[in-house]
């Protein structure tokens, strides 16, 4: 495995030298080597249990159990609390049987267990199954090739929590990683290579952390990758996210739809929002959306998304972010993103619907086209929800947006400040070359009901658009301190659905090659605006 601050690959846990490694033995510990033949077994290092369960069952509460080298044919519960130790996972395999619930199932009275050095596979519903039983830790553990579920963390037992350090999970089926209703923590931890799950070939999940409403649920200085559906799930929780690498998320197999980095959403039960902190991470070549937030409350902080695909059913979005409110429950998103990075992915950067968002320091560049039509490509799109019953609303500072293509900054039936930015670049539609505007401000028609837009521009460098730096459509624009640079249009306004209106707040220059003080002029060219995305 590796986790973000490796140089390479590394063993989860080294061995160390002879029959019992670095398990910290002495002359309480009770002992378990398959290889054993002598009979008479009393769990003693002369005559061990062959079987981890003897040796549990023997333990007294709190004991040590030290597992030697084998592959073990058996489940085992832990009723109790144990300490249980293998020499190191590449030697040690807890090999669980179909009728096992889990491999490794921690339950009422386990609390405060411990398990290292084990590897944990198997034909039971589960690798590690923990329920009813708080104060948990898996630490150098390999869990792999598991029938169901790698990892269950769940509170239908009871008050559950767990903390999982330097833990491989791969090749498990549905979820990697399940966190229902409960508290843990997992540090330096690799899911990788979840497959979808057999019956339907549905889910295929990373980490998935449900209605935990104890909370919250950290992941730090992990890695997600090569999972299907969804890299990081959260739904009706509260979760931090940091130092995280989630990438190379593949679809849903069932349908080739999703395959998404990090979803954030309300709970489909209760409707409780999530409240989600993600800092420091890279969301690299995922599915349909590198980071998707719906009907609930984000951090994005020092976060990369680069490379997100289109969805692979229909070629469609492959956005950077999506920031989505419900109109229909009255549940809008609620976004900071701050000195973040959105590059090369597809459809629109950085979406903001029916939500509040404040985005300061953000660059976003090299928007490509939807692939499945060649059309949009936008930088930042700040819009209504399409029924027009929500709008939304956005505060844009200190930020970058760079070569889009047809908008760079879209602000559709929505309100928009936008301070000390930098928009540069849009060119035209490929198919037609139509469009090509940085800045585009437009009310937007639902049958008879108008909603209007609105953007206050400061500070503002628009530069190099292939059509217009500023286009304004029926909408309200104040502009004040800012530079129109080297665009076909500097200033454009049509009537559209309601007249526009420009507001000088003074200082603005518009030219090429220099911007000239009070050289700026609202044209009316005649010129459509663009269908959003």
């Amino acid at each position: 495995m590796a986790v973000p601050g490796d140089r390479s690959c590394r063993p989860v846990m080294p061995c160390g030298a002879g029959t019992w490694g670095d398990i910290p033995i002495d002359a309480s510990t009770i002992h378990v080597d398959g290889s054993y033949a002598g009979g008479g077994s009393d769990g003693s290092i002369d005559k061990p249990w062959t079987t981890i369960s003897d040796a549990v069952a023997a333990a007294p509460s709190g004991g040590l159990v030290a597992v030697a080298a084998g592959s073990y044919a058996e489940s085992v519960t832990l009723t109790k609390t144990i300490q249980l130790w293998g020499v190191c996972p590449e030697r040690v395999e807890l090999a669980g049987t179909a009728s096992g619930f889990g491999a490794l199932f921690f339950r009422s009275g386990s609390s405060g267990s411990e398990v290292r050095g084990v590897a944990v596979t198997g034909d039971a519903g589960a690798g590690i199954v923990i329920s009813g039983a708080e104060n948990i830790l898996l630490e150098q553990v390999w869990v792999h090739d598991a029938l169901g579920r790698g990892v269950n963390i769940e509170d239908t037992l009871g008050a559950t929590s767990a903390t999982l350090r330097t833990v491989l999970i791969e090749g498990s089926h549905a979820l990697g990683v399940l966190v229902g209703g409960a508290s843990a923590t997992l540090v330096n931890v690799v899911v990788r290579d979840t497959l979808p799950r057999a019956s339907d070939q549905d889910f295929g999940r990373g980490i998935e952390i449900l209605d935990a409403s104890p909370g919250p649920v950290t992941i730090t200085g992990s890695v997600v990758e090569r999972n299907h559906d969804a890299g990081i799930a959260i739904a009706g929780s509260q979760a931090t996210v940091e130092g995280v690498v989630v990438r190379d998320t593949l679809p849903n197999a069932s349908n080739e739809r999703a395959g998404i980095g990090i979803g954030i959403k309300s709970s489909a039960e209760t409707r409780a929002p999530s409240f989600a902190l993600v800092r420091s991470s890279l969301l690299d070549h995922n599915h349909e959306a590198g980071a998707y937030l719906i009907e609930s409350q984000g951090t994005f902080e020092g976060v990369v998304v680069r490379r997100t695909q289109p969805r692979a059913s229909d070629q469609q979005y492959g956005w950077g972010m999506g920031i989505q409110g419900d109109p229909a429950a009255g549940a809008p998103a609620t976004a900071l993103v701050r000195s973040s990075l959105v590059e090369d992915c597809h459809d629109v950067g950085l979406l903001v619907a029916a939500s509040d968002a404040t985005l300061e320091g953000l660059v976003v560049r090299r928007t490509l086209p939807q692939a499945s039509d060649a059309f949009f490509g936008w930088g930042v799109l700040i819009q209504v929800e399409p029924s027009g019953s929500a709008p939304a609303k956005a505060i844009v500072r200190g930020s970058f947006v760079d070569q889009s293509v047809e908008t760079g900054l879209g602000v559709m039936g929505a309100d928009a400040t936008v301070d000390a930015t930098i928009v540069r670049a849009t060119a035209t539609r490929a198919a037609d070359g139509a469009f090509g505007d940085g800045v585009t401000v437009t009310s937007v028609g639902f049958g008879d009901v108008v909603v209007p837009a609105s953007a206050t521009l400061t500070h503002m460098l628009v530069e190099q658009h292939a059509r217009a730096g500023i286009s304004n459509f029926g909408a309200s624009v104040s502009l004040g301190a800012s530079d129109s640079v080297c665009n076909t249009i500097h200033l454009n306004g049509e009537i559209f659905l309601t007249p526009y209106t420009f507001q000088n707040l003074g200082g603005n220059r518009c030219g090429c090659p220099e911007a000239i003080l009070d050289a700026c002029a609202v044209q009316t060219s005649g010129l459509v605006p663009p269908d959003p995305p």
